[in-house]
């Protein structure tokens, strides 16, 4: 079956998303899907992955970052391919990156929760009437 890229890129996204949902602290996962691609637009695809994936990284920030890799680059390391990049290839890198983090956020909007709904004690739920 012949897909186009935003296809085969949405069900790329659609696949990573549905391996985190449910996970406890997905909503960091929502909320860097929504901000990582202002942070490339602003600083450079290298500098923002240079930026989120640090040792000390959050774990659903790594995961992002590995989904990334994943459908951008076979899984190899984006933000060593962007280092050595010619110009060309780095400016098809962002683009792409940023295409596939379209649908990142869209899914992770529509599916993952927030953090408000997610746990709702007795004192918080809402008393019956008599």
């Amino acid at each position: 079956m012949l897909q186009t890229r935003s296809q085969r890129h949405a069900g790329n996204a659609y696949a990573r998303v549905v391996q985190v949902k449910g996970e406890p602290d997905d909503d960091k996962y929502k909320s860097l899907a929504r901000s990582l691609p202002v942070l490339i637009r602003t600083a450079g695809l290298a500098q923002a992955l240079a930026f989120v994936d640090t040792p000390g990284a959050e774990p659903m920030h790594r995961a992002l970052i590995k989904h990334l890799n994943e459908a951008v680059n076979d899984g190899q390391s984006l933000s060593a391919t962007c280092r050595t990049a010619t110009l060309s290839e780095y400016m098809r890198l962002t683009s792409e990156t940023l295409d596939v983090l379209l649908w990142f956020k869209r899914f992770a909007e529509s599916m993952l929760d927030d953090d408000a709904g997610k746990q709702t004690t007795s004192e918080e739920a809402p008393e019956e009437p008599q």
